[in-house]
């Protein structure tokens, strides 16, 4: 078992806010980087849980890497980072040469995802603001590669949650954790002129039944 790099949940959030986010975010794609503090809480949780130390990890959507580099900082086996931007996946690999970590990136889309299984998926998927439903492909992707009695940490916007229950319920999956807390929402893409805002969001923990 992987010894981890870091053992203290301030040593994590201060790590994770050394990292660099996207160079220019694609509202489409509703590209938002993980608070730190709120990146290393769920971390944290699922290093707790006995969900990151050892286990083999997928960070769906992973953008500039921030979850799937603390997943290494916290003990992970083995740490795999897809994304379909390719811009925010250089940003990630310059980020996890920085960390001192090793993470294997995946330049893929979520529906067209390769040949992936994982004990924890880790995610900060689209909330669903531009298009409904966004966040769909995201989930039914990470059901799909998680191993059975396995956990998927993700954050979603509150409106999404009658359709996350929903589909767990769907697919025999347990909703064993859900907490809401308020992100701070910085100018994030171009159009934006407020200064800072904040943004009620959802940490989900799903857990796939054992066969």
């Amino acid at each position: 078992m992987k010894t981890p790099l870091i053992t203290r949940r301030q040593q994590l959030s201060l790590a994770l806010s050394q990292l660099e986010g996207f160079t220019d975010p694609d509202p489409a794609l509703e590209q938002v980087v993980s608070p730190p503090e709120a990146a290393s809480a769920l971390l944290w949780e699922a290093f707790h849980r006995g969900d990151l130390t050892g286990k083999h990890i997928v960070d769906l959507g992973c953008g500039p890497g921030r979850l799937a580099i603390g997943a290494a900082l916290l003990g992970a086996r083995t740490v795999s980072g897809l994304d379909q931007d390719g811009a925010a996946l250089t940003v990630a690999r310059r980020n996890a040469a920085s960390a001192g970590v090793r993470v294997t990136w995946h330049h893929a889309n979520v529906m067209d995802l390769p040949p992936l299984r994982a004990e924890t998926v880790l995610m900060n998927p689209p909330f669903g603001v531009q298009h409904r439903g966004a966040e769909v492909p995201f989930l039914v992707g990470a059901l799909g590669i998680l191993l059975p009695g396995g956990a998927c940490y993700f954050f979603a916007g509150p409106g999404s949650q009658t359709l996350i229950e929903e589909h767990a319920l769907r697919r025999g999956v347990k909703v064993e954790d859900r907490l809401r807390s308020t992100w701070p929402f910085p100018p994030t893409f171009r159009h934006h002129t407020q200064r800072m805002g904040t943004v009620l969001v959802d940490r989900w923990i799903l857990r796939k039944e054992q066969q």
